[in-house]
C-alpha cells in the first residue's frame, strides 16, 4: 500500500492518517432492516422509560414509585425523582433495584420546606424478561414527584471495582 507524501498529510501533532480498509462502516452504509422485535433487547440503542409527574406521601415502609418492564438483554439504568422534605430531622431513601442489582440514594432535609432532585444508576443484565423497580421511603415526613425511570440497552456491560 503506497501512502501520500508526509508533507500532505502531516501537522501537528503529526499522525498518519489510518487506511480506509481499517475504519468502521459509516452510518450511512450500514445495512437498514426491519425493526428489532421488542420481545428481545439484543442490541445497543433501544430505550425504555415510564413518567410520573404526580406527587406522592412517602412512609417508613418503602413503597414501589415506579417499575419498568424489560425485555432480556444488557441495560444502563438511571432514576430520577423530585423530593420534598419539611425538617432537618426527615430523610428519604431511594432504590433502583434490578434483579439482585441495586444503587441507593437518600437526602436529609433543611430547616424548612425542601425540594431536592435525587437520581440512581445502575448496570444490569436480565438473562428472561425482567422489572426495574424504584422504591422510596421515609424516616420523617416526605413526599416524591416528578419521577422517571430509564433504561437503555447496550452491547454489554463491564464491571469495575471502584477505589
Amino acid at each position: 500500500m503506497s501512502r501520500a507524501p508526509r508533507s500532505e498529510w502531516c501537522r501537528a501533532p503529526c499522525v498518519p492518517p489510518l487506511p480506509t480498509s481499517r475504519l468502521p462502516p459509516s452510518p450511512r452504509s450500514r445495512r437498514a432492516g426491519p425493526p428489532r422485535s421488542s420481545a428481545t433487547a439484543d442490541s445497543a440503542g433501544v430505550a425504555y422509560s415510564t413518567h410520573s409527574e404526580a406527587a406522592k406521601q412517602l412512609t417508613v415502609q418503602p413503597a414501589t414509585i415506579a417499575s419498568l418492564q424489560l425485555p432480556a438483554g444488557n441495560y444502563a439504568l438511571g432514576a430520577k425523582e423530585q423530593v420534598d422534605t419539611f425538617s432537618n430531622a426527615d430523610i428519604i431513601d431511594c432504590d433502583l433495584v434490578a434483579g439482585t442489582d441495586k444503587d441507593s440514594s437518600f437526602v436529609q432535609g433543611g430547616a424548612g420546606h425542601q425540594s431536592q432532585i435525587v437520581t440512581n444508576s445502575l448496570v444490569h443484565t436480565f438473562t428472561t424478561p425482567g422489572t426495574a423497580t424504584l422504591t422510596c421511603n421515609t424516616f420523617g415526613i416526605g413526599s416524591i414527584s416528578q419521577v422517571r425511570v430509564t433504561a437503555v440497552t447496550v452491547g454489554s456491560i463491564v464491571s469495575q471495582p471502584g477505589p
